[in-house]
């Protein structure tokens, strides 16, 4: 008996002199039953139970403790490490959930005791709840940066890139972990990048504001080294006492194309509507002399100035088809459609335009499915290809090869309404394309303007591309040009396709429409 009473007294001196020592601390001593043996202060303070209402308790029933293992698991490690750490999710007196971090140490003073289970405690609520809060405008921040529209990204007040979305990804061509890390100078040209420097140095010595707060146009490198014009909006927000700037991009480079086809669409037309205007005053100024000539040719009998008269309605001549070029241009010479088999049509005229090119340059006529009908003023449409085959022939002087393919085509037809999806309209596309020269981008932009020409002097008008455009915009269809120096050159002529109804009703309205045309610009008597 006095051998068990020692140990006894030997258990309890060590568990009193722990909890005396360590009352302050949240401490817990539990038999390996986990029947509370010693309650701290400290826990009297964390939990809201006194020592004397915890003493003898079952921990984890009087806690509602919820482990992340299994018990069993928990036991078994500590019957190998004698230690085992964890989180624990547990219940105050008061009905409040806690979150605590703990450490259980397994103690055996003597031979075959039974364990003695040290549990110390840590409050850890507050600091999961502030890890947990952080994680979700983390994960806000993550899905943000995954779902904008426009390319953003972070950078620190050394320009180092710190955040970089998945837009910005598709922009420039990088993936964020080739960026992050990375001064943001890599996604400018070189003097982009310098004159970025002087902004974000002037700032942070002067203040002055150059790029924050306001959207600039600067030019963005892609990681394949193609430069292109974005607009750039940058924010600024001061973390832990350190500047980080956000900036949001968005690419220029769709809106200053249309932009220039805009301006370009424009042009022509205030040159077609001039053009056209001066064609018709000049034509019915050559009626008139055409006719009087006319009328002077019963009245003159001398060979001599008979031969002057002939020259004279000669010209008269030449000066109506050029008129006629220039009407077509300016889209007022009258046309007449009718529903044609677009394919058939070209087959037919393959004859004569083989003729036109010469032997050194081999014609070729291909036809991509079949019904190719469309409303078109068939005698235009075979006046346009010529033009664009005499083109083609002076661009390849040493023989090639022309091509005509006939194909169906979809694309948006005119401007969109406000708030409406631009319309699909469906095609009859004429191809012309050549192995020629090709053209520089300068002259491209230029090709469709009346009187441009490249040719020598006597060698051309400059006006057979003009009539072709002319003929396209008023047949209700455009006309695209692609072409680079060396890789020859190809024209597209998109006619509107003919449906069943169309192909019906229309002809009678474009009929009219054309006679209308005709008594506004009439033609000269040939």
């Amino acid at each position: 008996m006095g051998s068990d009473e020692g140990k006894e007294t030997g258990i309890e001196g060590l568990l009193n002199t722990v909890t005396h020592v360590l009352n302050g601390a949240n401490i817990i001593i539990q038999d390996e039953d986990g029947r509370i043996i010693r309650w701290t202060s400290g826990c009297e303070r964390l939990y809201g139970w006194t020592s004397t209402e915890a003493v003898g308790q079952v921990a984890q029933d009087m806690l509602a403790t919820r482990f992340p293992l299994p018990q069993d698991e928990i036991r078994r490690r500590i019957g190998l490490h004698h230690t085992w750490e964890g989180e624990l999710v547990q219940r105050r007196k008061d009905g409040q959930t806690i979150i605590v971090a703990t450490r259980w140490v397994a103690v055996n003073s003597f031979d075959h005791a039974p364990a003695i289970i040290i549990q110390t405690i840590n409050d850890i609520t507050e600091m999961t709840k502030a890890q947990n809060d952080l994680a979700a405008r983390e994960a806000h921040l993550r899905s943000i940066l995954e779902t904008v529209p426009e390319a953003m990204l972070v950078i620190d007040e050394t320009g180092i890139v710190t955040s970089f979305s998945a837009a910005a990804e598709r922009l420039f061509g990088y993936f964020a972990k080739e960026v992050v890390g990375r001064s943001v100078n890599m996604l400018m040209p070189a003097s982009e990048g310098r004159a970025h420097d002087g902004h974000l140095a002037r700032y942070l010595k002067t203040g002055e504001r150059r790029i924050i707060g306001y959207g600039r146009v600067v030019m963005g490198q892609r990681k394949d080294g193609s430069v292109f014009p974005m607009e750039l909006s940058v924010g600024e927000a001061v973390v832990d006492g350190k500047r980080i700037f956000t900036g949001f991009i968005r690419d220029l480079t769709s809106r200053h194309r249309i932009e220039a086809e805009l301006r370009q669409a424009q042009k022509m037309e205030a040159i077609g509507q001039l053009t056209g205007g001066l064609a018709h005053d000049f034509n019915n100024l050559l009626a008139v002399v055409s006719g009087n000539l006319e009328m002077l040719e019963g009245k003159i009998s001398d060979e001599r100035l008979r031969r002057l008269l002939l020259e004279a309605q000669e010209a008269t001549q030449d000066g109506a088809r050029l008129t006629g070029q220039l009407l077509a241009f300016g889209r007022r010479q009258p046309l007449n459609p009718q529903l044609a088999e677009i394919g058939t049509l070209i087959t037919g005229f393959s004859n004569l335009l083989l003729r036109a090119i010469g032997e050194t340059i081999e014609l070729r006529v291909v036809a991509h499915g079949a019904s190719h009908h469309a409303l078109v003023d068939g005698p235009q449409l075979q006046n346009a290809l010529l033009n664009l085959a005499l083109n083609a022939r002076d661009a390849m002087p040493r023989g090639g090869r022309l091509t005509i393919e006939i194909s169906h085509a979809t694309r948006g037809g005119g401007r969109p309404s406000a708030g409406l999806a631009e319309q699909q309209r469906d095609y009859v596309l004429v191809s012309v394309s050549d192995t020629g020269t090709g053209m520089t981008a300068d002259v491209r932009e230029k090709a469709f303007e009346p009187f441009f020409t490249t040719k020598g002097v006597g060698s051309g008008t400059g006006l057979g591309l003009s009539m072709v455009y002319g003929f396209a915009k008023q047949s209700g269809g455009d006309i695209e040009i692609d072409s680079e120096p060396g890789q020859g050159t190809c024209v597209k002529i998109f006619l509107p396709a003919a449906t069943h109804q169309w192909s019906i009703a229309a002809p009678h309205k474009m009929l009219t429409l054309a006679m209308q045309s005709a008594e506004k610009a009439p033609s000269l008597p040939m």
